[in-house]
């Protein structure tokens, strides 16, 4: 029986180059998901994620803009996000094998 891709042969060039973008969201989300779970997450952020201080000074200057009260703690607001984010993509259905 022939099947269209032979899971237990190594991809072929033009297979891979079909999964390199889901590599790099799985490599993203591991490390965001480290961050998240790290005792001090929302310093672990900014130093993983140094652009996210202009967002923070951002909605801390203007938080009206953005819908939320004068009193939301944006950096735990945005770790809170991150760690949402991460439980969703536990529900993809897609890991990478390590070689």
């Amino acid at each position: 029986m022939h099947y269209e891709h032979d899971v237990c042969q190594p991809l072929k060039s033009t297979q891979g180059r079909y999964l390199e973008q889901l590599k790099l969201m799985l490599d993203q989300v591991y490390l965001m998901k480290t961050v998240v779970i790290s005792p001090q997450p929302e310093y672990a952020l900014l130093q993983a994620f140094p652009e996210l201080f202009e967002a923070l000074q951002v909605v801390e200057e203007a938080p009206e803009a953005f819908g939320v009260s004068g009193n939301l703690k944006v950096m735990l607001a945005f770790s809170d996000l991150i760690r949402r984010y991460t439980e969703e993509w536990e529900l993809f259905p897609y890991t990478l094998e390590l070689a």
